[in-house]
């Protein structure tokens, strides 16, 4: 399977990853676990878009933004070295992971990113509620070259 990555930094396209702690906001560490260091993919690069924090959003998720994607295959990496979705959801670790799709890669690793456009971005409906209530969440559809 296929995770993407999203990086707002267009200057490096090759770049080591390293397991951190996201810097969370005081209401965020409320609802996201605060003690496993991870690198953050999702199963679509729209996933990616929804899962950002806002500041990075508003600055990504419009016509003509530039960011870079990066693909990791699950295949070259042992289960062990992953928190799945379905380990997200069920556990509640991250308040809208049924939305995002997101997926935790627990050790560091080198990818080499595309350089990318944003074409379209169309925030929608979401499809289910928030994992936690009364938590913001986005669902954007990005279309991208």
């Amino acid at each position: 399977m296929l995770l993407y990555h999203v990086s707002a930094d267009t200057d490096v396209l090759k770049r080591k990853f390293v397991p951190k702690v996201p810097e969370l906001s005081s209401k965020a560490s409320e609802i996201e676990d605060t003690q496993t260091p991870r690198i953050c993919f999702a199963e679509t690069v729209s996933g990616c878009f929804s899962a950002l924090p806002k500041y990075s959003r508003l600055k990504l998720a419009v016509k003509g933004a530039r960011f870079v994607l990066y693909t990791l295959d699950t295949d070259d990496f042992s289960p062990k070295d992953f928190v799945t979705n379905e380990e997200l959801v069920r556990n509640k670790a991250v308040y809208d992971a049924n939305i995002t799709k997101e997926w935790w890669l627990l050790k560091p690793v080198t990818l080499k990113g595309t350089l990318c456009e944003v074409l379209s971005a169309v925030q929608q409906e979401l499809p289910e509620p928030p994992l936690l209530p009364d938590t913001p969440a986005w669902n954007y559809q990005i279309s991208y070259k």
